[in-house]
């Protein structure tokens, strides 16, 4: 069902509230609104552990020729993440018994080629591990990035984009247990997984 908002607007302020990082629009009924742009957040870069790309491929390969697709729902959009085709981002309303998807972008498509592999001094090629600090501890990360996306219009219609990190967790069911907009148009998700287990790197118990 279509849920309806009641919206109680505030007095006018007498004096504008100084924002960092913000722009004006005008809506099509000449009212004015501020809009805040994200602050990019970003992993600890200062890591320089590393991983072969011939050890993570075949797996990759494998959880993306299952054709698995992990929704996760908030309280408006949809997010789909289809492991090695795109992540969706949706609203959709029931409308006489029926969903009808009324917002649509797509944040990002797989391509095989678009990962940040760099070559170490083996002249092997390597995937770098990203880290984050979750409950106190180091969680190490696998990176998979998903670009060309549905342009951008507030960030000079560039390209959505979405990094996903991949986190053992022995009974994970490749599901997405956090989604952010770092920056304007760029997204993190964090997807619990087992098959990431298998690899030391990852497993951090």
């Amino acid at each position: 069902d279509d849920i309806i908002y009641d919206i109680k607007w505030q007095s006018e302020l007498n004096s504008p509230i100084e924002l960092k990082n913000n722009f004006i629009i005008t809506s099509q009924r000449k009212e004015k609104y501020s809009c805040i742009l994200p602050i990019l957040q970003t992993t600890d870069t200062k890591s320089t552990e590393t991983i072969l790309l011939s050890d993570i491929e075949p797996l990759i390969e494998k959880l993306h020729s299952k054709k698995l697709c992990t929704y996760r729902l908030d309280p408006y959009w949809t997010y789909e993440l289809f492991h090695g085709i795109h992540i969706r981002q949706y609203h959709e309303n029931k409308i006489a018994d029926k969903r009808v998807i009324h917002q649509e972008y797509f944040l990002g498509y797989y391509h095989s080629n678009n990962q940040d592999i760099i070559t170490n001094t083996d002249n092997e090629q390597v995937l770098k591990i990203h880290h984050k600090t979750v409950n106190n501890r180091i969680i190490p990360m696998l990176p998979i990035r998903y670009t060309d996306g549905t342009a951008c219009d507030i960030n000079s219609n560039k390209p959505r984009e979405v990094l996903v990190f991949y986190v053992c967790y022995e009974n994970g069911n490749n599901g997405v247990i956090n989604f952010q907009e770092v920056s304007s148009c760029q997204y993190e998700m964090t997807v619990a997984s087992a098959w990431i287990c298998e690899l030391p790197e990852f497993n951090s118990l």
